[in-house]
């Protein structure tokens, strides 16, 4: 009978092993299964059947920006300085020069040269 016991605990030790083994792959596989869930809900763009993510949708965005700020690179610099040269002769510069003009005439400032030096 000892040695029938000693099989008894033996396989009821195996059987709890199984068993926690068996309970551990199943909390695993439910995680998995509640991870794709919110995976789903979470982005929820999806295009032949991949899922577009944040990152990977950032990423197509650069992409399809590079081209544009190259060109911007170029057409930037002569559009700042029409920009700059319209503003320094706009009415509110000539309104401006008026004002400090009529509040002190010992001063001698032009505002649009100053504008031009220091922002253009």
């Amino acid at each position: 009978e000892g040695a029938e016991g000693a099989e008894g605990a033996e396989a009821g030790k195996t059987a709890t092993t199984k068993d926690v083994e068996c309970r551990r792959y199943e909390k695993i596989l439910g995680m998995a299964i509640e991870a794709a869930a919110k995976n789903r809900e979470r982005f929820p763009l999806k295009l032949f059947g991949f899922v577009i993510t944040t990152q990977l949708l950032a990423t197509w965005v650069g992409l399809a920006a590079a081209p544009i700020m190259t060109s911007a690179k170029t057409v930037a610099p002569p559009m700042i300085s029409v920009g700059c040269r319209l503003f320094a002769q706009s009415r509110l510069v000539h309104s401006l020069q008026h004002q400090v003009t009529e509040s002190n005439p010992e001063l001698h400032m032009n505002v649009s040269l100053l504008i031009h030096d220091n922002l253009c």
